[in-house]
């Protein structure tokens, strides 16, 4: 071994010592704990930029688009409510079905009732996002059944199946409101969200009637498909946020959903409706079989309804003790000038059956 003056090489050409060795091990080893931990290095450069951004930190760009996308959602959604009443004398001309004319709208308003409150179940089994789209596409697929309908049973069915998407709609885009933005800018932010839902309410009758008039009612249908595509676009590229999770799985939280009382409450609206439609729009006696099997019905089913919100849900759709809570009573004012508008969009369509 040459001796002289030291030089800063010699540390790399000379053998590794047993300490140094034992240290540069423990290091090793410390940092592997910490990666089996948390998953990441501590002093990796790219730590931050691999972990999915929360709907609190994610960019202005990607806000404005999620919202753009669920107004469009919302504003759609509200149009078909109002859309039809102004075309059902051109649709029941075609089909020769005046009779089953108000089914049109009932239905659409029957599936709102019973599958809205899904979503906020299904919000947390496949992500907001998942949610979000499921609902977009089950309206867009119904829209399109209705402007493709070659009958008035086809078009009961289509406009049933855009319900379903229609209701999931409202829900997942408070939901992802809610999550946006905090309790002080919450109602600002929701509040624009309603001028887009009153725009849609108050344009459907004109714009249902002029289309209508200029290219026949089935356009009136086919016209949404384009911006039904643009609401999906924009939220399958900016809703891309994760949330905290509950610490359940989703075989658990699929378990936990009130089936019971999504087909109870179902069974008891339609059951209610075929009752009023076959006693009075058809003038049928109360000796027919499907008057007071379907008058029967809508009490059974609204006993079980009951019973299984009360005693069998885990997680029930209508929690019986929120109904006597004050506090939860002023949270949900907001839902409730929607139940109200669905209440009144319910009883015009009632009401036009009754004096047919």
């Amino acid at each position: 071994m040459p001796t002289g003056p030291y030089s800063e090489r010699d540390s790399l050409l000379s053998p590794p010592s047993p300490t140094r060795s034992i240290s540069a091990l423990s290091s090793i080893t410390e940092r592997a704990k910490i990666k089996r931990r948390y998953g990441l290095e501590l002093n990796s450069p790219s730590s931050t930029l691999c972990q999915p951004l929360g709907p609190l930190e994610i960019s202005a760009g990607s806000r404005q688009g999620i919202l753009a996308g669920i107004w469009l959602g919302q504003f759609l959604s509200a149009l078909n409510l109002t859309l039809v009443p102004t075309m059902l004398p051109s649709i029941s001309s075609e089909f020769k079905r005046s009779n089953e004319a108000s089914w049109v709208g009932t239905s659409y308003l029957l599936a709102t009732c019973t599958f809205t409150p899904l979503y906020g179940r299904l919000s947390n089994v496949m992500g907001r996002n998942g949610a979000h789209q499921t609902a977009v596409l089950f309206a867009m697929l119904g829209i399109v059944a209705c402007g493709l309908s070659n009958s008035m049973q086809m078009l009961i069915l289509s406009r049933f199946i855009s319900g379903m998407g229609g209701g999931g709609v409202f829900t997942t885009s408070s939901i992802i409101t809610s999550d946006m933005y905090n309790l002080r800018s919450r109602g600002f932010v929701q509040s624009l969200g309603g001028i887009f839902y009153g725009l849609g309410m108050g344009l459907g009758g004109p714009i249902g009637g002029l289309v209508t008039d200029w290219f026949g009612w089935r356009w009136a249908f086919l016209m949404q498909i384009p911006l039904f595509l643009l609401s999906f676009s924009l939220t399958a590229v900016n809703l891309t946020y994760v949330i905290p999770g509950t610490g359940r799985s989703t075989l658990e939280i699929l378990k936990r959903i009130d089936y019971g009382g999504t087909l109870t409450l179902l069974g008891t609206v339609g059951s209610t409706l075929v009752f009023l439609s076959m006693r009075f729009n058809e003038g049928l006696p109360w000796s027919e079989p499907m008057v007071w099997i379907s008058f029967l019905s809508s009490i059974t089913f609204a006993v079980l309804f009951i019973i299984i919100e009360i005693y069998v849900a885990i997680e029930p759709i209508l929690p019986p003790h929120f109904l006597t809570q004050k506090g939860a009573y002023r949270k949900s004012r907001g839902t409730a000038v929607v139940v109200g508008d669905r209440v009144v969009r319910g009883r015009e369509v009632i009401g036009r059956a009754l004096e047919s």
